[in-house]
């Protein structure tokens, strides 16, 4: 798919570190993981793809950041489900019976191997998911101040710590500085 779409390797990695730092990227604790993650992104990109030049002011990565943060942070859980076979498209949950009255919130995501298979029925949390990508989106939307950057706020920490993480990112910026 990384072929089909150059623009869907640098739009996860700032959406994984963007959940990553909120501690909503693990399936396991009911946020998004990385192959749920991919298929939203990839929904998205299909909807672009039908005559999409990267390269063009409406296709950049910052574009399609903003773009992905306002479908997703919007998104209609509790009718709506995705699908990328095909060509992608979005369906109503209810004629799949992937609606679930006790939490009908959940983001249902078809597994493009298994289209019985919902990939989403275990991210309780998406609806934090869902709050931060709208927040962010707010943020990365209003004026800044000079020298304040709206893309380092919504990847900061917020208490999270992984010192091998910062030990390692320290480690490459240094290096690429010619300092390490």
């Amino acid at each position: 798919q990384a072929q089909a779409f150059p623009p869907l390797e640098p739009l996860l990695l700032v959406l994984k570190q963007f959940l990553y730092n909120r501690d909503l990227n693990d399936t396991s604790s009911g946020g998004v993981g990385s192959t749920l993650l991919t298929m939203t992104v990839i929904s998205l990109l299909q909807s672009r793809k039908q005559g999409a030049d990267y390269e063009k002011a409406e296709s950049n990565l910052g574009v399609l950041l903003m773009d992905y943060l306002d479908m997703m942070g919007l998104f209609e859980n509790e009718r709506d489900g995705i699908s990328v076979r095909d060509g992608g498209l979005i369906f109503d949950k209810r004629t799949r019976g992937w609606h679930k009255s006790g939490r009908p919130f959940l983001l249902a995501c078809e597994d493009p191997l298994n289209p019985n298979k919902d990939m989403g029925c275990n991210s309780y949390k998406v609806q934090d998911v869902q709050r931060a990508m709208r927040e962010a989106w707010g943020c990365l939307s209003a004026p800044t101040m000079p020298g304040w950057t709206p893309l380092g706020s919504i990847l900061q920490w917020f208490g999270r710590q992984d010192m091998a993480f910062i030990t390692q990112r320290t480690r490459t910026f240094a290096e690429r500085q010619g300092l390490g």
